[in-house]
């Protein structure tokens, strides 16, 4: 099997399983894109095989809808409670500010994608596949963005650019402001 036929599959299963998790899961069992986490929103049991202290576990889902020429493309950004953990000599107020850089950089994501499906051009006869491709895509910019964050702020220990990451996510946000609602609606050709 070609390596980008097994890359897609594996993405394809990874779209699935994010979306019945999220489309399962008791409002209570999450935070949505946009909140503001709690030491008390972290319920999973600590994995003591990672080398972290904390763990955010934050998931991408989204289903579009398409009726005639439109198409609904809802993009979820959700922290789940019960899979996110932290040792307890890791619950400062700095670590917190820090995990939350996580989940903001992902509803920065989240807000790029929705933002992209109203600026694209979207065939109705290739629509799966141009939000799918787009959404993989997404899922890249978010792992790809996260790591730099984790290795240039040293897990929020690097104060100076932590400062300048929460500048950053901050700007970003405000500016995709217009993009914080879960669903667009975009007219196809």
């Amino acid at each position: 099997m070609k390596r980008s036929t097994l890359l897609l599959a594996v993405c394809a299963l990874a779209v699935v399983y994010a979306f019945q998790a999220a489309e399962t899961t008791n409002d209570k069992d999450v935070v949505q894109g946009g909140g503001k986490l709690q030491w008390s929103d972290y319920k999973g049991k600590v994995d003591t095989s990672k080398k972290t202290d904390a763990y955010s576990y934050v998931l991408f889902s989204y289903n579009h809808q398409i009726t005639g020429y439109s198409v609904r493309v809802v993009m979820k950004n959700t922290f789940f409670r019960k899979y996110s953990w932290a040792k307890e000599s890791a619950k400062t107020k700095e670590r917190l500010h820090h995990e939350q850089g996580f989940f903001d950089i992902a509803e920065v994501n989240a807000r790029r994608f929705r933002k992209l499906m109203t600026t694209m051009t979207i065939y109705k006869n290739t629509a799966n596949k141009q939000i799918g491709t787009a959404y993989s895509q997404a899922i890249k910019d978010r792992a790809k963005e996260q790591g730099q964050y984790q290795k240039e702020t040293e897990y929020g220990k690097n104060k100076v650019k932590q400062a300048e990451w929460d500048k950053k996510i901050k700007e970003q946000l405000k500016l995709l402001e217009k993009f914080a609602g879960q669903a667009v609606k975009v007219r196809m050709k």
